[in-house]
């Protein structure tokens, strides 16, 4: 049995975590849409090689760091039980403190960004809707509804980011919390 093991997955973790934080960092002095691959090689000291053995471009690592905020936002929810989409206020904390590279990332219109973000919100959104409602819901109901909401919620991110309205994260999420919740319960509920 080898004794390198271990230290291969920590050289691993190390490289595949300074690429990412070179993505967040030159994301929010470049923008995702004109970063280059070069760009994060720079930046993370990373050679081309290496950087294609752990992902198979720049969305490829776009993805990696959305699922990485993904499985984070899945565990502050999971303390905060009973509660319909419990991740919302921890995303709007993370949106709160990351608030430099959101806001850049919604001011140029980042369509990459916003689409893996979009993408993300609603299969949370979903997941959430049908442990609320079991089994039972209706499918075309539950489509609907996912997507009204992801809709909610991705416009209240876009409102937030690009506003000068100095408003914190618990404040923006109760809002959305009471233009949303009124009439979630029975959009998905049982057609039959």
């Amino acid at each position: 049995m080898s004794t390198s093991a271990p230290h291969i997955d920590l050289r691993i973790q190390r490289t595949r975590e300074a690429l990412l934080v070179s993505l967040r960092v030159l994301m929010s002095e470049r923008g995702y849409e004109r970063l280059t691959i070069q760009n994060l090689l720079d930046h993370a000291r990373v050679g081309r090689a290496t950087f294609y053995t752990h992902f198979d471009g720049k969305d490829d690592l776009l993805s990696a760091s959305v699922g990485g905020l993904r499985r984070w936002l899945t565990h502050a929810a999971a303390q905060r039980t009973g509660e319909r989409m419990a991740f919302t206020l921890p995303f709007f904390q993370h949106l709160e403190s990351h608030s430099s590279l959101y806001r850049q990332t919604v001011r140029r219109g980042e369509v990459t960004v916003g689409r893996e973000i979009r993408t993300m919100l609603r299969e949370m959104i979903r997941d959430d809707l049908v442990r609320q409602t079991g089994a039972g819901a209706d499918a075309a109901s539950l489509t609907l509804t996912t997507e009204y909401l992801t809709g909610a919620l991705w416009s209240t991110i876009a409102w937030w980011m690009s506003s000068e309205q100095a408003m914190q994260a618990v404040d923006v999420d109760r809002t959305f919390r009471r233009l949303v919740f009124a009439g979630v319960p029975g959009a998905v509920s049982d057609a039959r």
